[in-house]
């Protein structure tokens, strides 16, 4: 068996709704809720400044994403990413805000990624270092979740959508 057939397995196996479940909740439980704590009060806190009240909405989006990316993905619009407000609000947050989330993300992820066990939740916060570092143009999204072999291939080869409203 090749490689690539053992990974497809893993994937596919790993969003079973058993596995899928206790994914999350794991997540949930030991990163999370205090994530999206942490974000809401940062978003409450740039919300007393009168400067910062247009970035409140992303802090509050970096906590709904952080709160459970399991079943979520980050898709940047390649139109949106060339817009100038959007390259310049990017660039702001990313100095006052953006450099320092995505640095915690990292060291975590190099933690986690440590141990075995550690590896899905050291690449999830790899997925949310990016949206920190650049919330903005990014919309938060459902993520496909095949469940067979042959979903995921089919999924890969662009056969199937790169994400699902429903979230099932």
């Amino acid at each position: 068996m090749a490689a690539k057939d053992v990974i497809d397995k893993l994937i596919v196996w790993g969003n079973k709704p058993a596995i899928l479940t206790a994914r999350r909740v794991i997540w949930i439980i030991s990163s999370g809720w205090w994530l999206a704590v942490a974000y809401v009060f940062a978003g409450l806190s740039m919300a007393l400044t009168i400067i910062f009240i247009p970035f409140v909405p992303q802090a509050l989006r970096l906590a709904w994403y952080a709160f459970d990316p399991v079943k979520k993905e980050a898709v940047y619009d390649s139109r949106d990413a060339k817009k100038p407000m959007i390259i310049a609000a990017n660039v702001v947050w990313a100095i006052f805000f953006g450099w320092a989330i995505f640095l915690g993300f990292l060291f975590a992820a190099l933690v986690q990624a440590l141990t075995i066990v550690g590896l899905p939740t050291a690449l999830t916060f790899g997925k949310l270092g990016r949206f920190a570092l650049m919330p903005f143009g990014a919309e938060i999204r459902n993520k496909f979740l095949p469940t067979t072999v042959e979903e995921l291939r089919a999924h890969k080869a662009g056969l199937l959508p790169q994400s699902n409203p429903t979230g099932k």
